[in-house]
């Protein structure tokens, strides 16, 4: 799967062209769903800036011999809204999972008519382990300690063929 990491380089001090460490932040931005195999898709992440002296991103681990176009790049200073924590919760926003992503490997993800019938839902199949399920990008800055916050959303789960429920 294609995804942005981001690189730092580090330089000695009065020595431009050499650098003595770098750091890798792997995976910042990836693909959203839902994925169209001959046109393009939305790749999209949040990130946060600590110490730099040069930045630079790239975009890896697309499968060999594949020839990729990128079009609309953009950075954007992400700005903290307290009413609205989770970003594109009800997944209306281009209709995509921007914003959020999955957590665990060899999943199957997609976007289904969300709660009644109305609106979209992001739905995770082929789960390999119980941790695995839906990961958000989140603006901590909009988190100070010792706030109070109050979490909903609807669930629905379904069983796989041939394998019992668990409970949870």
């Amino acid at each position: 799967m294609i995804h942005v990491s981001l690189f730092k380089r580090f330089y000695r001090e009065g020595y431009e062209n050499e650098f003595y460490a770098y750091k890798e932040d792997y995976k910042l931005a990836s693909l959203a769903v839902p994925y169209i195999n001959e046109g393009y898709n939305l790749v999209h992440g949040i990130f946060r800036v600590e110490d730099h002296h040069r930045m630079y991103w790239e975009i890896e681990r697309a499968p060999d011999n594949v020839i990729y176009t990128i079009n609309d790049v953009s950075l954007k200073k992400y700005e903290c809204n307290n009413q609205e924590i989770v970003p594109n919760g009800n997944f209306e926003e281009d209709g995509t999972t921007k914003f959020w992503n999955t957590y665990g490997h060899a999943q199957v993800w997609s976007i289904v008519p969300g709660y009644g019938g109305s609106g979209n839902a992001f739905k995770i199949a082929n789960r390999q382990h119980y941790s695995h399920g839906h990961m958000m990008y989140m603006n901590t800055d909009c988190l100070n300690e010792g706030d109070h916050f109050s979490i909903s959303l609807k669930v629905s789960q379904s069983a796989v063929a041939n394998v019992a429920r668990k409970q949870c």
